[in-house]
């Protein structure tokens, strides 16, 4: 399978299915609802904030572990890694898909194909929220939609599709931030919780 599928899929559910809630329900939202701007605003800034995180996560260094660096820090009490060939500090870890040791080692992510670790595990973090929300806030539109809707126009239908979307793809991201969000507590890593 080649690498990008899982970054190509995911960029085209979260365009996709935002941009069909856009085109279907702005006008809706903003005609018809009292608060309706307000929270397409809300909405469209959190989604932006979806669209920033991500391209952080896929486009910045996780915490690679600079060959200068280990030889000087790590020697006395880091782990040797025999691919690098470097010291590495506590909680670092090579990973097999980057070939490259991380420090702070979270996991390698298929979805933004990068590895999380020190340096980006905020924006991953953050990505997971704001999807979370943005991915909440289309499912009670949808519903809201459904529930008082009296005609079955392509609105309707749109708001079936994305409610089913958006069951499926919400569990699977609230799923991620719990597990985030429990490790956070811990003080762990997803690699030191399994």
């Amino acid at each position: 399978m080649c690498k990008y599928f899982l970054v190509i899929f995911s960029w085209t559910l979260i365009i996709l299915c935002s941009t069909c809630f856009y085109w279907f329900f702005s006008k809706n939202l903003i005609e018809k609802w009292k608060f309706g701007k307000i929270f397409l605003i809300s909405d469209s800034l959190i989604f932006l904030l979806v669209i920033i995180n991500f391209l952080l996560v896929m486009c910045l260094d996780p915490g690679y572990i600079q060959i200068e660096i280990s030889r000087i820090s790590f020697v006395e009490n880091g782990d040797f890694c025999e691919n690098c060939r470097i010291y590495r500090p506590p909680r670092s870890h090579h990973c097999k898909y980057c070939n490259r040791c991380i420090e702070i080692f979270d996991h390698h992510c298929p979805v933004v194909n990068n590895c999380i670790g020190k340096l980006n595990y905020k924006y991953y973090f953050t990505f997971l929220l704001s999807l979370f929300l943005h991915i909440t806030l289309i499912f009670f539109i949808c519903v809201l939609h459904i529930w008082t809707s009296n005609n079955q126009n392509s609105e309707y239908l749109c708001s079936w599709i994305l409610l089913g979307v958006s069951i499926v793809s919400g569990i699977y991201v609230f799923s991620l931030l719990y597990l985030h969000l429990k490790l956070i507590f811990l003080g762990k890593t997803t690699r030191e919780y399994n």
